[in-house]
C-alpha cells in the first residue's frame, strides 16, 4: 500500500522512461551576481532529496552526450523532504526498487561537486538574463547511475536521513 502522500507515476506517460536519482536546492534570496563556489552553502535556503524522471525517446542505448543534450526534456520531478547539507557532505546513497537495491554507494562527500555545478548553472542562468528568484528549484545533476522506469516502488536515501519514495504502475 501506498504512504500518505506517496506518488505514483504511470509509464505509460514515457516512451523510454530513466530515473536519476538527485539534490535540489533553493536560495535564500534572489540572485543578481553569481556566487562563489566556497559561498553558497550559506546562500542555500532548502536541500532535498529529487528524483528527475526523463523519457530519452532514444532508439538505442544513449551516450553521455545524448544523456546531456536530452536534459532540457525532462517528463517530471519529484520534490522529496528537506535534508541538511551536512548530511549530503558525508553520506551513503541507497535506492531500492521493491525492497531491492539498486544502488548502494558507501559514504561520500555528494556535495561538492554539485556546489560546483550549481555556482555554474546561476552564473549560465544569470549571464542568459534569467531573474533568479528565491524560489527557484536548482537540481544539479544525477547522483550514480540512470535506472529504467519500470513498475514497482522505489525508496532513496541519502545519508540515513527521510526518504522519498514513489510508485511506478
Amino acid at each position: 500500500s501506498m504512504e500518505l502522500g506517496e506518488v505514483s507515476i504511470d509509464s505509460s506517460w514515457f516512451s523510454r522512461g530513466a530515473i536519476e536519482t538527485e539534490i535540489g536546492f533553493t536560495l535564500r534570496e534572489s540572485m543578481t551576481h553569481s556566487p562563489k563556489v566556497e559561498d553558497l552553502s550559506r546562500l542555500i535556503a532548502e536541500c532535498f532529496l529529487m528524483v528527475e524522471l526523463i523519457d530519452t525517446h532514444f532508439e538505442s542505448a544513449p551516450t553521455a552526450a545524448d544523456l546531456v543534450m536530452n536534459n532540457s526534456a525532462a517528463k517530471h520531478y519529484l520534490k522529496g523532504p528537506q535534508i541538511p547539507l551536512s548530511a549530503v557532505k558525508a553520506a551513503s546513497l541507497h535506492f531500492l526498487k521493491d525492497d531491492e537495491s539498486l544502488l548502494s554507494a558507501p559514504e561520500e562527500d555528494w556535495l561538492s561537486p554539485h556546489m560546483e555545478t550549481l555556482s555554474w548553472m546561476i552564473d549560465q542562468a544569470l549571464s542568459l538574463g534569467f531573474s533568479l528568484t528565491a524560489d527557484h528549484v536548482w537540481m544539479t545533476g544525477a547522483m550514480g547511475p540512470i535506472h529504467p522506469l519500470k513498475p514497482g516502488r522505489y525508496q532513496y536515501t541519502l545519508g540515513g536521513e527521510s526518504s522519498l519514495t514513489f510508485s511506478v504502475t
